[in-house]
């Protein structure tokens, strides 16, 4: 078998740092050798230098999750971000947590562009796709989950140019008008 070229299989590769520092990360090499295609995503740096102090600490925490086998839980995030010190917070402090780390996460895809996944199953944690087989999975999971509102909201009202308004928002998806989605 060939070796990877990104760890030359020892199972961590090198990245560059903002600043020119270097640190390894994991390896995903594990997925190039069942085929699936490796999922490559960049720092938006004009972004992350919008963000202040506990939003960079976000950002870097969430960035660094790859695969839904690391997913890391809010609850996590929360205690690397704003360790509890001898006084434990109280449950609105804890709640406000759970809402900024949401706001960052939030923020992080609308405005960064980054494909951040949210999942809710046995891995429950937000991370960044590894494999294309990933991004695709989650694509398909936001598609169902979006055609389940539309049917829902044909409850409270009946559009009946549903399917008009639909095609006018798909031609705009693929001409790349984020104005004519809103």
């Amino acid at each position: 078998m060939e070796r990877c070229l990104q760890c030359d299989d020892t199972g961590w590769r090198k990245v560059t740092l903002d600043g020119g520092y270097t640190a390894v990360t994991p390896c995903n090499h594990g997925a190039r050798a069942l085929g699936l295609e490796a999922v490559s995503i960049s720092v938006n740096a004009a972004f992350r230098a919008r963000l202040g102090g506990d939003e960079v600490r976000i950002h870097d925490l969430i960035l660094e999750r790859r695969g839904h086998e690391q997913a890391i839980r809010i609850r996590q995030v929360v205690d690397t971000i704003w360790p509890e010190g001898i006084v434990p917070r109280s449950n609105q402090e804890e709640q406000d947590c759970h809402r900024e780390v949401k706001r960052v996460i939030a923020r992080m895809r609308d405005e960064g562009r980054y494909p951040i996944i949210g999942d809710k199953g046995e891995s429950a944690g937000y991370f960044l796709p590894a494999t294309a087989q990933e991004r695709q999975e989650y694509h398909d999971r936001m598609i169902q989950e979006g055609w389940k509102l539309i049917a829902l909201s044909q409850l409270f009202v009946r559009d009946e140019d549903l399917g008009d308004r639909l095609k006018l928002h798909a031609d705009a998806l693929l001409s790349g008008s984020q104005a004519a989605l809103i």
